[in-house]
């Protein structure tokens, strides 16, 4: 008994379907299971992102925090130095005018002295 050669035709025409058929189930499922893990992927790194960046706006808002409590002292002692500073300046030219008013003769005599000096010695540079 000779098969019939159409039968073979048949049958691998069949079992080559079946397979088609088969394989395309497979990558089917497969793309389906390949999209689901993508979208684990893509919400697991969402929320990952979303953490960072609620951990970010909290850092710098801190440090911002930081940076005007910084900002405020500094204004705070460079006012204060200021002020001593002026006081320092106040003192001193009273005590200047205080001490002209007690000894008015030094100090006319002493700033004749000065002109004199530094008269001499522009004349001194200019005369070379």
């Amino acid at each position: 008994m000779n098969p019939n050669p159409e039968d073979h035709l048949e049958n691998a025409e069949s079992a080559a379907s079946a397979f088609g058929h088969e394989a395309k189930e497979t990558v089917k499922s497969a793309a389906e299971n390949l999209k689901q893990k993508g979208q684990e992927v893509a919400g697991n790194l969402r929320e990952k992102l979303s953490a960072a960046g609620e951990s970010v706006r909290s850092t710098v808002s801190d440090l911002r925090d930081k940076v005007a409590d910084k900002m405020h002292d500094l204004g705070e002692g460079a006012s204060h130095l200021y002020e001593q500073a002026r006081a320092r300046v106040r003192t001193v030219g009273d005590d200047s005018v205080e001490f002209v008013r007690e000894n008015p003769l030094s100090t006319v005599l002493t700033t004749f002295a000065v002109g004199v000096v530094l008269g001499y010695a522009l004349h001194r540079s200019h005369v070379r």
